[in-house]
């Protein structure tokens, strides 16, 4: 398994893409996030050794990156900046990053768009919509 600040990087890259609704309250935000971490380290200690040693190379460097041009790591970066940074990454002209952040993008919204607690979310704020809708008429 991969060291803890790994993960860390890893949530600091996936968090800037997750989408704004469904809101959760700071205790399931915590949680999920906290499982996603999770399921972000089993995802990429998975992958063969070939692939994860590039990729865990271009991971470091972003964090290592970030460090050097703001004085604190990626992962330790307020939310809004690390948004600005991984979103110009995500468009800028290094294609292995952008390839990279892909990957840990696609992982991140598999999971958080399939959780329990996001799609309980989801399906509250539809009900609500539908109700408001049919109260109008």
């Amino acid at each position: 398994m991969l060291a803890r600040r790994t993960g860390k990087v890893l949530l600091a890259m996936a968090t800037p893409v997750l989408p704004e609704q469904p809101t959760l309250d700071d205790v399931e935000r915590d949680q999920v996030l906290g499982e996603m971490e999770e399921f972000l380290l089993r995802a990429v200690s998975a992958m063969p050794r070939y692939l994860l040693t590039p990729f865990m190379t271009l991971v470091c460097t972003a964090d290592a990156l970030a460090g050097l041009r703001y004085g604190r790591a990626l992962r330790r970066l307020p939310t809004t900046q690390r948004t600005a940074i991984v979103r110009r990454w995500a468009r800028g002209p290094v294609g292995p990053l952008r390839d990279a952040l892909k990957l840990v993008r696609n992982y991140a919204l598999f999971f958080y768009l399939d959780h329990p607690l996001v799609r309980r979310s989801l399906a509250r704020a539809g009900s609500e919509r539908v109700d408001g809708a049919s109260h109008k008429h």
